[in-house]
């Protein structure tokens, strides 16, 4: 089950202000019912500033990719049930961070959820995926402006 699993990208336990930052790409395609439909996604892992940027793929199953504040390359996977709305997402990146959230659909059409898990170190991760991000941030708490800060950090969300 973990082998598939909704929007968690890549954690990073060293972020420095050296690397380019990654930026949400909002213009990611949603296709509703097709297995190439892709929809944006964003979390935070902690409160240490640290968070990443991707995208998920496919529809209620599928792949998913990102880049870490500090330029670490992520994949995984997802699913996610049509008839509850629940799902699981599991990762691993190139540093040998992995983890794992449940996932909760706000809005399949967009392909928008939320979702809560744990790094394998312990760490909290927070996950938002579909291109409602921002309705959704808007309601978050600590959010300023439908911003989502990570620690300190403003992800940037196009």
């Amino acid at each position: 089950m973990l082998s598939r699993i909704v929007s968690v990208a890549a954690i990073a336990l060293c972020a420095g202000p050296g690397w380019a930052t990654p930026k949400v790409d909002m213009d990611c395609a949603a296709e509703p019912g097709s297995p190439s439909s892709c929809v944006p996604m964003v979390g935070c892992i902690g409160n240490d500033g640290d968070y990443f940027t991707g995208r998920a793929l496919g529809w209620n199953e599928g792949t998913l990719d990102g880049q870490t504040r500090a330029g670490v390359i992520c994949v995984g996977g997802w699913e996610i049930s049509a008839l509850t709305g629940e799902g699981h997402a599991a990762f691993e990146c190139d540093d040998g961070t992995a983890g794992v959230a449940t996932m909760q659909y706000q809005d399949m059409q967009t392909g928008t959820a939320t979702g809560r898990g744990y790094t394998a170190d312990g760490k909290l991760l927070e996950i938002w995926s579909g291109h409602n991000i921002r309705q959704f941030l808007m309601d978050r708490e600590g959010s300023v402006d439908g911003k989502l800060t990570c620690g300190d950090q403003v992800i940037p969300v196009s």
